[in-house]
């Protein structure tokens, strides 16, 4: 969970954040994805969370559609540089 403090851009809220979501390959596209999914959204609703979060790297084609198909949305990019 993230407590996200109100600021000048946004209203105080509390966050359900996935921070690393991964199924097994001999168990891909046999449902298990989903049902972690459903899991994480009986937590945010016993919690009273009202706003899940995640992010995926860049190119990871499968992660993209698996929580597009599942209703997430985009709300920003995130950009990086490393420096030598």
């Amino acid at each position: 969970f993230k407590n996200r403090p109100a600021s000048a851009f946004q209203y105080e809220t509390m966050v359900l954040y996935i921070d690393q979501l991964v199924v097994v390959d001999k168990y891909q596209k046999k449902g298990v994805g989903k049902l972690l999914v459903e899991a994480v959204y009986q937590i945010a609703g016993e919690n009273a969370v009202k706003e899940i979060q995640l992010d995926f790297w860049t190119g990871n084609e499968h992660a993209k559609k698996f929580f597009l198909k599942n209703g997430f949305q985009f709300l920003n990019h995130k950009l990086g540089k490393r420096l030598q």
